[in-house]
């Protein structure tokens, strides 16, 4: 095995980690502005706002989905054949226990997907 090339992968791997773990500092602190600013501009009724040279906040409020009772929602989704309710994703992990019991599982296949771990020494 090539030692230069795993030496380049670690190194390229750790660099990936320090990035990660960055983002997701930043992500934390950019997440707790942004409910601190958003609670600021509530509390003072303003649905929008500027800083000159820099840009726009503005929030306003959106109706999602929130399912309570699954059971419900799934039969309303084959009574009506409203499919369409559902985001088109099969979940991995069942599917492929699934058929390690030898369970065919219409419309889906398997596909073989190469994965390479690379973990650091301690």
């Amino acid at each position: 095995m090539n030692n230069e090339l795993m030496t380049a992968l670690f190194e390229a791997k750790k660099a990936l980690d320090d990035a990660n773990k960055a983002a997701a500092d930043a992500k934390k602190e950019y997440d707790t502005l942004a409910y601190e600013v958003l609670a600021s501009l509530q509390e003072a009724g303003i649905d929008k706002t500027s800083v000159r040279g820099l840009g726009t906040v503005s929030w306003k409020t959106e109706t999602v989905a929130n399912v309570e009772d699954w059971e419900s929602f799934y039969h309303y989704i084959r009574d009506n054949d409203a499919f369409y309710l559902l985001q088109r994703r099969p979940a991995n992990n069942a599917v492929r226990e699934l058929w390690e019991q030898g369970a065919d599982v219409p419309g889906a296949v398997p596909f073989t997907q190469a994965k390479l771990s690379v973990t650091k020494a301690r």
